[in-house]
């Protein structure tokens, strides 16, 4: 058939963390290459420390290898439901950041991304902080630069609403 590839790329399928659930596809480390992001289905899980966002770097040909550092701990994030990265400061830069929207404990887990390529965890609680509209329950998340301002910009839907509030926020 012509146009289907039909090889499986090596190293597939992978492991991909316990109970694999949500996945994110962006260029987190700057190669030009597509990796991936993936948060656990956190009810299904039995060990809190595989409450995790498990990150893959890819090799461009289809392949995927674990990030260093990967897995990123999500302590105190409970009913994680979406997993997104974005350039959060608008720098225009390839430092994408990785941001989990936690559901039952209504924060969103921010890793920002240095310039050695780690990254650190931070929480923002719903409320009062950047994202008071945290209170709507399950949906998704994404994050990117909108506009020409350095803010920090993340969108979030709900399945209870049917508007799509947008958050800015001062780097």
């Amino acid at each position: 058939m012509e146009g289907v590839v039909s090889a499986k790329p090596p190293g597939l399928p992978f492991p991909a963390g316990a109970k694999p659930w949500q996945v994110a596809i962006d260029d987190v480390n700057d190669d030009g290459r597509p990796d991936l992001l993936i948060i656990p289905y956190e009810r299904d899980i039995t060990d809190p420390s595989q409450n995790a966002v498990t990150v893959f770097l890819g090799d461009g040909m289809g392949a995927f290898r674990p990030m260093p550092g990967s897995p990123l701990p999500l302590g105190g994030c409970h009913g994680a439901d979406s997993v997104t990265a974005g350039d959060l400061l608008g720098d225009g830069r390839h430092d994408h950041d990785i941001v989990v929207a936690c559901a039952e404990s209504r924060n969103l887990m921010i890793f920002e991304r240095d310039g050695d390529g780690r990254f650190t965890p931070s929480s923002q609680p719903s409320g009062g902080g950047w994202v008071p509209w945290l209170s709507l329950i399950w949906g998704t998340i994404g994050a990117t630069t909108i506009g020409v301002n350095s803010s920090r910009q993340t969108m979030r839907t709900g399945r209870s609403r049917s508007s799509l509030p947008i958050e800015y926020s001062a780097a």
